[in-house]
């Protein structure tokens, strides 16, 4: 049997030490600890980030499913960007993710999950739409509901206009190879002169109106090249790569996939800026 040893001076038995950690074994552990917390924490956000940009590209997966949809019922046509007009002294217009809305029924497929981490802008709404039957109806009386905004994409601006008919799908050579919707936002004045795509999405301060631009135009003017050289809020609807450096991107022919930015775009620091007419990687040319 077990026996407390004796005191050499009371002869008495001393009570025996209950088992504890010392000072250093306590920091050992809490060391241990924070060494895996400094390991896992980035791979669990980058978990998340992937996570997101999979949302994302089923989001623009969806559009192309309605595009495909819309485009069969309008005798293989694209939307128009949007349109504007004065019917009958009402102020009517539409846009194309209004136009596409029946065929998505979904107002979360116009939202990017990245873009509702950042800070929102002053006015809400702009990146997360809602329904409005009212402000701007497509016709005097017209009271079916519509997003309020494309949230967090655009429609490639060399593909169609404003106030003009939607091209034919028989127009675009290659519609696999020419890009029709993307991550995209309106940018500050403060990413002028800013050829580094990857770093744009924190220059974003409200969603596009209908419209994103790719460096050059459809025919690869050269009238088109100071297109990102040019301060005004039209021409700062660019592409954002809010997804590890990418973007999600959709297709004339309906099929969807992530891109680095860097490999969408093209090198911006030559004359012209991004592919050049005619190259294989240019998405947004008329070849």
């Amino acid at each position: 049997m077990f026996k407390s040893p004796s005191s050499p001076i009371m002869g008495k038995p001393i009570p025996a030490r209950p088992a504890a950690f010392t000072l250093i074994e306590l920091l050992v552990v809490i060391a241990i600890i924070a060494i895996l917390a400094a390991i896992l924490f980035p791979v669990f956000a980058q978990a998340r980030a992937k996570a997101r940009q999979t949302v994302c590209l089923s989001n623009t997966k969806q559009i192309g499913n309605a595009l495909m949809m819309y485009s069969q019922d309008f005798d293989e046509t694209l939307p128009m960007g949007g349109w504007q007009a004065a019917i009958n002294g009402v102020n009517c217009q539409s846009r194309w993710f209004r136009d596409l809305y029946p065929y998505v029924k979904s107002l979360d497929v116009y939202v990017c999950p990245e873009i509702v981490d950042d800070p929102m802008p002053p006015t809400p709404g702009f990146y997360r739409p809602t329904l409005n039957s009212t402000a701007f109806p497509r016709f005097p009386g017209d009271t079916t509901p519509y997003p309020t905004s494309a949230g967090g994409y655009a429609m490639n601006a060399n593909l169609v206009s404003f106030n003009a008919p939607g091209r034919s799908l028989a127009e675009i050579k290659n519609p696999a190879g020419t890009f029709f919707v993307c991550d995209a936002s309106r940018v500050t004045s403060a990413v002028m002169g800013n050829t580094d795509a990857t770093t744009w999405p924190k220059f974003q301060d409200r969603n596009s109106d209908w419209e994103v631009y790719p460096p050059t135009d459809w025919t690869g003017s050269a009238g088109s090249y100071t297109r990102y050289s040019t301060d005004n809020t039209t021409l700062r609807r660019r592409p954002m790569a809010r997804h590890n450096g990418g973007l999600s991107i959709l297709y004339c022919d309906g099929h969807a996939k992530w891109s680095h930015i860097k490999q969408f775009l093209g090198p911006l620091t030559t004359t012209p800026p991004g592919w050049p007419y005619g190259d294989p990687n240019n998405t947004w040319d008329n070849q």
